[in-house]
């Protein structure tokens, strides 16, 4: 019954922290754009949708979808943002409108989930600076991103990120073994989660950001971390997922950290006035700093 309890709970801090549930709407909907379709990547379809025209001194935005979420989890967000700058939303492999391969066949770590949207990226026309605007665990992706594509990427907009190894803080009495075989009880289908990542991509991909942070990537690089406050866990939970968004702030020099203090883990949804504020405020600065060279 305890370990019952415990798996629960974690199922909790992996809703609000690691995992995304689905709460895009299964209906397809393609917004007007300069392109929205199926491209080739590494023999799999993935869907893209780019809108917008970039204007000079800004970055195109490319939006990094929590787990399990389609490119419609943008809707309230991006057409705002194309207003000014070109924005690119996409499926991710085995979500929405991508192909859903075999999972032996397919790398679902940060590594992998990096390199088929950078391969995308250029498949759809998409060269130069890019910023991420990156949702719970679309935030590894975005560290990784910059660590295996420094150059390109310009500034990151943390949307509820997940942090890495946040299960194990929550409960560190527990053995990472006890931990793992709980991970995989919660993304696979007992909690409703979508079933996008296995354990084992998991931890792999926490071991890539390790790699990764190694390095300090984000040190001098212009970030946004938009966090959420009240995402209906109990007390100690919540200090835990504050403390974690305080730890990526501290990942750069050059970041802003604001927080929602009435709404939770799906800030784009809840509240997009907030969201488009923060990645309105990051060009800004982008813009800011090219002119000021």
């Amino acid at each position: 019954m305890i370990k019952k309890i415990i798996s629960l709970t974690l199922s909790t801090v992996l809703i609000f922290g690691i995992t995304s549930a689905a709460a895009a709407c299964n209906k397809p909907s393609v917004r007007d754009g300069n392109f929205s379709g199926k491209l080739n990547v590494g023999g799999y379809s993935m869907y893209i949708e780019v809108e917008g025209k970039r204007q000079h001194g800004l970055p195109t935005v490319v939006f990094e979808n929590g787990n399990g979420d389609s490119h419609e989890i943008w809707d309230k967000v991006a057409p705002e943002i194309a207003k000014k700058t070109r924005v690119v939303t996409y499926d991710r492999i085995g979500i929405g409108q991508s192909d859903s391969p075999d999972r032996s066949k397919v790398n679902y770590t940060a590594a992998g989930e990096v390199q088929r949207l950078h391969t995308l990226l250029k498949k759809a026309g998409v060269n130069g600076p890019i910023v991420l605007v990156a949702h719970s665990i679309g935030g590894l992706y975005a560290r990784e991103y910059k660590y295996l594509y420094p150059d390109q990427l310009k500034g990151i907009v943390f949307i509820d990120s997940a942090v890495e190894y946040q299960e194990s803080n929550a409960f560190p009495e527990l053995d990472n073994e006890t931990i793992l075989a709980m991970i995989a009880a919660g993304l696979s289908g007992g909690t409703g989660i979508p079933y996008e990542l296995s354990a084992n991509d998991l931890i792999n991909t926490y071991k890539q950001i390790d790699t990764a942070q190694a390095t300090d990537p984000l040190r001098n690089l212009p970030i946004e971390v938009l966090s959420g406050g009240n995402h209906g866990a109990p007390e100690n939970f919540e200090v835990i997922l504050a403390e974690g968004q305080a730890y990526i702030a501290s990942l750069s020099n050059l970041s802003i950290h604001k927080t929602d203090p009435n709404n939770g883990h799906y800030l784009h949804q809840d509240n997009p006035s907030f969201v488009i504020d923060g990645i309105n405020e990051l060009l800004a600065r982008l813009k800011s700093a090219n002119h000021n060279r």
